[in-house]
């Protein structure tokens, strides 16, 4: 049904003020917003260009639900598993979040490679580096590992990483949107901690990807739903988790 279609279904049924009140938050999140001025927002105590002009004004949620919370699963296995001086290589580096809190721990002995599908987000990464100022303690590479499947940007780069070439690591983090068993499948090293956010709506099911970390020998430390809050019923639904695993 085509969306003239839609609204006129539902302008005959409802009447012009469920309609007003419905296309307007559409209209804005889908055409306006994005194309508005950036400012500076939090995502889980980390400094982040990711609000739009009038977010905190406009009656409807335009921005991350629960920014206290954002990425609470890797987050938190972020800050339990690594420790200082490891080097870290995250697939799927999104607005740098876990990226910054992986360079604050790792330290000035450590390193944080990230690769990022999208050259968008490739930039939105290296600007909350530097906004949180630990650009040189990190590496960020618009490739894809594998192959994508889908992104929150564009995947606009030539540039493709075989998993058996993912650098040597302590830490792995996987959040690249279902290639998750993908990479799994095709990695050849074996670093300390593996944490990986399942999708199992795009192909990565939390029961496949512990079956396989179980198979390369790792110990199934944590599995928690990725976000809590608002966006807790979606991860449920979609089965979007975080597996800690441990070698």
């Amino acid at each position: 049904m085509s969306l003239v279609k839609k609204t006129l279904g539902a302008l005959k049924q409802n009447g012009i003020l469920y309609v007003m009140s419905e296309s307007i938050p559409h209209l804005h999140r889908h055409y306006i917003r994005d194309h508005l001025p950036r400012r500076k927002g939090v995502l889980n105590s980390v400094e982040v260009r990711h609000m739009r002009v009038f977010d905190e004004i406009v009656p409807w949620k335009s921005s991350h639900p629960n920014p206290d919370v954002y990425e609470q699963g890797i987050i938190s296995s972020i800050s339990e598993y690594v420790q200082p001086g490891d080097n870290v290589v995250i697939v799927g580096g999104g607005w740098g979040v876990s990226t910054v809190k992986s360079a604050k721990k790792v330290g000035e002995k450590g390193s944080v490679q990230v690769f990022e599908a999208s050259s968008q987000y490739t930039n939105y990464i290296r600007e909350t580096l530097a906004l949180n100022d630990v650009s040189t303690a990190v590496e960020v590479h618009n490739s894809v590992v594998g192959r994508t499947i889908s992104t929150l940007g564009k995947s606009d780069t030539d540039e493709i990483i075989d998993p058996a070439d993912i650098p040597k690591c302590d830490v792995l983090e996987l959040d690249c949107e279902g290639v998750e068993m993908d990479i799994l499948e095709g990695i050849e090293l074996r670093p300390r901690v593996i944490i990986v956010e399942t999708h199992g709506h795009l192909g990565s099911p939390t029961e496949e990807v512990i079956r396989k970390l179980e198979h390369l020998s790792y110990n199934i430390i944590s599995t928690e739903l990725a976000e809590g809050g608002d966006l807790e019923e979606m991860c449920r639904e979609k089965d979007v988790r975080v597996i800690t695993a441990i070698r």
